[in-house]
Protein backbone atom coordinates (compact mmCIF):
# COMPACT_ATOMS: atom_id res chain seq x y z
CA UNK A 1 0.00 0.00 0.00
CA UNK A 2 1.61 3.07 -1.06
CA UNK A 3 2.02 5.85 1.62
CA UNK A 4 0.47 9.16 1.07
CA UNK A 5 1.37 12.73 2.53
CA UNK A 6 -1.90 14.64 3.07
CA UNK A 7 -1.20 18.30 3.64
CA UNK A 8 -4.24 20.73 4.35
CA UNK A 9 -4.38 24.54 5.05
CA UNK A 10 -4.60 25.70 8.62
CA UNK A 11 -4.31 29.23 8.48
CA UNK A 12 -3.48 32.54 6.08
CA UNK A 13 -2.07 35.76 6.79
CA UNK A 14 -2.47 38.34 4.29
CA UNK A 15 -0.32 41.38 3.39
CA UNK A 16 -1.95 43.86 1.55
CA UNK A 17 -0.88 47.42 1.12
CA UNK A 18 -2.99 50.78 -0.69
CA UNK A 19 -0.03 52.04 -2.48
CA UNK A 20 0.34 48.90 -4.48
CA UNK A 21 -3.64 48.16 -4.54
CA UNK A 22 -5.34 51.76 -5.40
CA UNK A 23 -5.66 53.06 -8.72
CA UNK A 24 -4.74 57.04 -7.83
CA UNK A 25 -7.40 58.48 -5.85
CA UNK A 26 -9.64 55.51 -6.39
CA UNK A 27 -9.47 53.01 -3.56
CA UNK A 28 -8.75 49.56 -3.70
CA UNK A 29 -12.41 48.72 -2.26
CA UNK A 30 -13.98 50.86 -4.74
CA UNK A 31 -12.92 49.05 -7.56
CA UNK A 32 -14.93 46.98 -9.84
CA UNK A 33 -14.26 43.08 -9.43
CA UNK A 34 -12.33 42.91 -12.58
CA UNK A 35 -10.08 45.94 -11.74
CA UNK A 36 -9.54 44.41 -8.48
CA UNK A 37 -8.19 41.42 -10.48
CA UNK A 38 -5.86 43.28 -12.28
CA UNK A 39 -4.68 45.08 -9.39
CA UNK A 40 -3.80 41.71 -7.62
CA UNK A 41 -2.06 40.14 -10.65
CA UNK A 42 0.26 42.75 -9.96
CA UNK A 43 0.59 42.56 -6.56
CA UNK A 44 3.38 41.21 -4.42
CA UNK A 45 4.12 41.37 -0.99
CA UNK A 46 7.84 40.71 -0.92
CA UNK A 47 7.93 43.96 -3.42
CA UNK A 48 8.20 45.66 0.03
CA UNK A 49 8.10 43.40 2.84
CA UNK A 50 10.06 39.85 3.49
CA UNK A 51 8.37 37.51 6.07
CA UNK A 52 10.38 34.74 7.34
CA UNK A 53 9.94 31.81 9.74
CA UNK A 54 12.81 32.16 13.31
CA UNK A 55 15.05 29.80 13.64
CA UNK A 56 13.12 28.27 16.48
CA UNK A 57 9.89 27.98 14.14
CA UNK A 58 11.18 26.51 11.59
CA UNK A 59 12.53 23.82 13.98
CA UNK A 60 8.51 23.32 15.40
CA UNK A 61 7.33 23.26 11.95
CA UNK A 62 9.42 20.20 10.79
CA UNK A 63 8.47 18.77 14.20
CA UNK A 64 4.42 19.39 13.59
CA UNK A 65 4.84 18.95 10.00
CA UNK A 66 3.45 22.41 9.19
CA UNK A 67 4.75 24.00 6.18
CA UNK A 68 4.92 27.75 4.78
CA UNK A 69 3.37 28.46 1.73
CA UNK A 70 4.49 32.04 0.02
CA UNK A 71 1.61 33.72 -1.70
CA UNK A 72 1.93 37.06 -3.60
CA UNK A 73 -0.39 38.72 -1.10
CA UNK A 74 0.97 37.20 2.45
CA UNK A 75 1.58 33.58 3.34
CA UNK A 76 -0.78 30.63 4.28
CA UNK A 77 0.82 27.60 6.44
CA UNK A 78 -0.38 23.89 6.32
CA UNK A 79 -0.56 20.90 8.19
CA UNK A 80 0.13 17.59 8.17
CA UNK A 81 -3.00 15.88 8.83
CA UNK A 82 -4.21 11.92 9.29
CA UNK A 83 -5.50 9.88 6.44
CA UNK A 84 -8.91 8.96 9.04
CA UNK A 85 -9.86 12.61 9.95
CA UNK A 86 -8.06 15.42 7.92
CA UNK A 87 -8.92 17.60 10.30
CA UNK A 88 -7.04 15.93 13.04
CA UNK A 89 -3.06 17.06 12.69
CA UNK A 90 -0.69 14.00 12.45
CA UNK A 91 1.48 15.73 15.07
CA UNK A 92 -0.53 17.23 17.47
CA UNK A 93 0.54 20.48 18.56
CA UNK A 94 -0.03 21.90 22.02
CA UNK A 95 -2.55 25.14 22.38
CA UNK A 96 0.40 26.82 23.33
CA UNK A 97 2.33 26.28 20.69
CA UNK A 98 3.53 29.66 19.60
CA UNK A 99 5.21 30.25 15.94
CA UNK A 100 6.91 33.34 15.00
CA UNK A 101 7.50 34.82 11.85
CA UNK A 102 9.93 38.00 11.10
CA UNK A 103 9.10 40.98 9.07
CA UNK A 104 11.63 42.97 7.46
CA UNK A 105 11.62 45.95 5.14
CA UNK A 106 12.11 45.19 1.50
CA UNK A 107 11.59 48.26 0.21
CA UNK A 108 14.04 51.42 1.42
CA UNK A 109 11.45 53.43 0.31
CA UNK A 110 8.79 51.73 2.40
CA UNK A 111 8.33 54.88 4.70
CA UNK A 112 7.98 57.12 2.42
CA UNK A 113 4.65 55.93 1.00
CA UNK A 114 3.34 53.81 4.23
CA UNK A 115 1.32 56.17 6.39
CA UNK A 116 3.15 54.77 9.70
CA UNK A 117 5.75 56.33 12.44
CA UNK A 118 9.38 55.50 12.35
CA UNK A 119 9.58 55.18 16.25
CA UNK A 120 12.73 52.27 15.99
CA UNK A 121 12.32 51.82 19.60
CA UNK A 122 9.24 49.67 19.61
CA UNK A 123 8.80 46.74 17.12
CA UNK A 124 5.35 46.07 14.85
CA UNK A 125 3.61 43.22 16.40
CA UNK A 126 0.93 41.20 15.18
CA UNK A 127 -0.15 38.59 17.64
CA UNK A 128 -3.79 36.17 18.61
CA UNK A 129 -2.69 36.73 22.35
CA UNK A 130 -1.69 39.64 24.17
CA UNK A 131 2.03 39.69 25.66
CA UNK A 132 2.57 40.03 29.33
CA UNK A 133 4.00 43.12 28.84
CA UNK A 134 0.92 45.11 26.92
CA UNK A 135 -1.60 46.65 28.58
CA UNK A 136 -5.41 46.26 27.68
CA UNK A 137 -5.56 48.09 24.79
CA UNK A 138 -3.44 46.05 23.03
CA UNK A 139 -4.21 45.25 19.34
CA UNK A 140 -4.67 42.16 18.05
CA UNK A 141 -3.67 40.77 14.79
CA UNK A 142 -6.92 41.59 12.69
CA UNK A 143 -9.04 38.91 10.99
CA UNK A 144 -9.62 39.69 7.07
CA UNK A 145 -13.30 40.40 8.09
CA UNK A 146 -12.71 42.94 9.92
CA UNK A 147 -11.18 45.44 7.28
CA UNK A 148 -8.95 46.92 10.11
CA UNK A 149 -5.73 49.34 8.80
CA UNK A 150 -2.46 48.81 10.12
CA UNK A 151 -1.05 51.79 12.33
CA UNK A 152 1.24 52.90 14.99
CA UNK A 153 -1.33 51.22 17.84
CA UNK A 154 0.02 47.74 16.50
CA UNK A 155 3.94 49.15 17.84
CA UNK A 156 3.79 46.93 21.34
CA UNK A 157 5.71 48.26 24.24
CA UNK A 158 9.61 48.95 24.73
CA UNK A 159 9.28 46.08 27.55
CA UNK A 160 7.62 43.75 24.75
CA UNK A 161 10.17 44.65 21.74
CA UNK A 162 13.08 43.76 24.50
CA UNK A 163 11.03 40.31 24.64
CA UNK A 164 10.75 39.74 21.20
CA UNK A 165 14.63 40.33 20.65
CA UNK A 166 15.50 37.90 23.20
CA UNK A 167 13.75 34.85 21.10
CA UNK A 168 15.58 36.32 18.12
CA UNK A 169 18.82 35.73 16.72
CA UNK A 170 21.31 38.72 16.32
CA UNK A 171 20.79 38.27 12.16
CA UNK A 172 16.93 38.38 12.75
CA UNK A 173 17.21 41.37 15.19
CA UNK A 174 18.83 43.37 12.78
CA UNK A 175 16.71 45.95 11.13
CA UNK A 176 13.68 43.94 12.61
CA UNK A 177 9.61 45.92 11.11
CA UNK A 178 8.10 43.29 13.37
CA UNK A 179 6.60 40.26 13.58
CA UNK A 180 3.97 37.59 13.65
CA UNK A 181 3.05 35.68 16.33
CA UNK A 182 0.41 32.91 16.24
CA UNK A 183 -0.69 30.61 18.99
CA UNK A 184 -2.67 27.72 18.35
CA UNK A 185 -5.09 29.32 21.11
CA UNK A 186 -5.84 32.47 20.51
CA UNK A 187 -7.29 34.57 23.29
CA UNK A 188 -10.21 34.27 21.27
CA UNK A 189 -11.84 31.64 19.42
CA UNK A 190 -11.92 33.94 16.54
CA UNK A 191 -8.37 34.27 16.86
CA UNK A 192 -7.78 30.86 17.65
CA UNK A 193 -5.74 28.70 14.79
CA UNK A 194 -6.87 25.07 16.15
CA UNK A 195 -10.21 24.72 17.64
CA UNK A 196 -11.28 23.57 21.04
CA UNK A 197 -10.20 20.16 20.32
CA UNK A 198 -6.99 21.32 18.95
CA UNK A 199 -8.47 20.34 14.94
CA UNK A 200 -8.48 22.58 11.93
CA UNK A 201 -11.08 24.81 11.97
CA UNK A 202 -13.43 25.36 9.11
CA UNK A 203 -13.25 27.90 7.79
CA UNK A 204 -9.77 28.46 8.73
CA UNK A 205 -8.62 31.87 9.96
CA UNK A 206 -7.21 34.27 7.85
CA UNK A 207 -5.43 37.62 9.02
CA UNK A 208 -4.86 40.31 7.16
CA UNK A 209 -2.41 43.22 7.54
CA UNK A 210 -3.59 46.09 5.60
CA UNK A 211 -1.08 49.25 5.12
CA UNK A 212 -2.62 52.81 4.32
CA UNK A 213 -0.42 54.79 1.88
CA UNK A 214 0.86 57.94 2.66
CA UNK A 215 -1.07 61.49 1.88
CA UNK A 216 1.52 63.68 0.80
CA UNK A 217 1.17 67.91 -0.48
CA UNK A 218 3.24 67.21 -4.19
CA UNK A 219 5.45 70.12 -4.66
CA UNK A 220 7.02 70.57 -8.40
CA UNK A 221 10.33 72.57 -8.25
CA UNK A 222 12.37 73.69 -11.11
CA UNK A 223 15.59 71.72 -11.96
CA UNK A 224 17.21 75.14 -13.07
CA UNK A 225 16.95 77.04 -10.08
CA UNK A 226 15.07 74.88 -7.29
CA UNK A 227 12.69 77.21 -7.00
CA UNK A 228 9.30 76.44 -6.29
CA UNK A 229 6.73 76.06 -9.00
CA UNK A 230 3.52 75.58 -6.91
CA UNK A 231 2.86 72.79 -4.15
CA UNK A 232 -0.84 71.23 -4.35
CA UNK A 233 -3.51 72.56 -2.33
CA UNK A 234 -4.29 69.21 -0.60
CA UNK A 235 -2.71 66.31 0.63
CA UNK A 236 -2.96 63.68 -2.15
CA UNK A 237 -2.29 59.90 -1.78
CA UNK A 238 0.76 58.33 -3.27
CA UNK A 239 0.09 55.37 -5.27
CA UNK A 240 2.12 53.10 -7.58
CA UNK A 241 -0.85 52.95 -10.40
CA UNK A 242 -3.19 54.90 -11.33
CA UNK A 243 -2.93 58.81 -12.09
CA UNK A 244 -4.20 61.91 -10.51
CA UNK A 245 -4.76 65.03 -12.68
CA UNK A 246 -2.59 67.76 -11.82
CA UNK A 247 -2.81 71.12 -13.75
CA UNK A 248 -0.52 74.22 -13.07
CA UNK A 249 -1.41 77.28 -15.43
CA UNK A 250 -2.81 74.95 -17.98
CA UNK A 251 0.10 72.57 -18.12
CA UNK A 252 -0.03 69.19 -17.06
CA UNK A 253 1.95 67.73 -14.48
CA UNK A 254 3.04 64.63 -13.58
CA UNK A 255 2.49 62.63 -10.81
CA UNK A 256 5.20 61.95 -7.95
CA UNK A 257 7.19 58.65 -7.09
CA UNK A 258 7.95 57.49 -3.89
CA UNK A 259 11.97 58.80 -4.22
CA UNK A 260 11.53 61.82 -2.45
CA UNK A 261 9.31 62.41 0.55
CA UNK A 262 9.63 64.87 3.23
CA UNK A 263 8.68 66.20 6.66
CA UNK A 264 7.32 69.64 6.91
CA UNK A 265 5.15 70.82 9.45
CA UNK A 266 3.77 68.29 10.88
CA UNK A 267 2.99 67.46 6.91
CA UNK A 268 4.43 65.33 4.30
CA UNK A 269 6.02 66.95 0.98
CA UNK A 270 6.37 64.82 -2.82
CA UNK A 271 8.69 66.70 -4.15
CA UNK A 272 9.24 66.20 -8.39
CA UNK A 273 11.92 68.22 -10.17
CA UNK A 274 10.80 69.60 -13.57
Amino acid sequence: MAYQSIYRPLCRVLLWHDYFLDLGETSFAALSADKQREQLKLYSAQEYMSIRPTTGTRRLMAGHKIELVHLPDGFSLHIKVTAADEDMPLVQPSEDLLLTFVLKVADVRFHNYTALGTDSAKCFYFGNARPITEGVSFAYLPLESENTQITDSFMISEDGTEDIHETLTVPEQNELFGVVQLRMRGDTESRSVLDTNLKRKSPNPSFKLHFSNRNTFWRYIQSADSSVLFTSANAIPLTKYGYVEMKFNGKDYPNPNANYVVPENNNFISETYI
